[in-house]
């Protein structure tokens, strides 16, 4: 996958972030972290998470969203289910 789609995929998991936290997308960075930096919860989470499979057509694995530590582990992690 290019570095194009890549920065396309990060930007829209800070827009879908943004929107169902009601944070500023400025205040969303790769390095955010989801927990401390964001306060999701996990009720957030599987919000994020149904918003980002309708927004990138992918299904998550559930027991992988408690593992996110930061809003780059989440656009790896789309970006690995993405095709190629």
């Amino acid at each position: 996958m290019s570095e194009p789609v890549r920065a396309d995929i990060a930007l829209g998991t800070r827009e879908v972030l943004a929107e169902v936290l009601s944070i500023p997308i400025d205040d969303i960075q790769e390095t955010s972290k989801l927990r401390e930096d964001l306060d999701m919860d996990s009720l957030f989470a599987a919000e994020v998470a149904i918003e980002l499979e309708k927004k990138f057509e992918v299904q998550f694995d559930d027991s992988q969203v408690p593992n996110f530590e930061t809003v780059g582990d989440l656009t790896a992690y789309i970006q690995s289910l993405s095709p190629a």
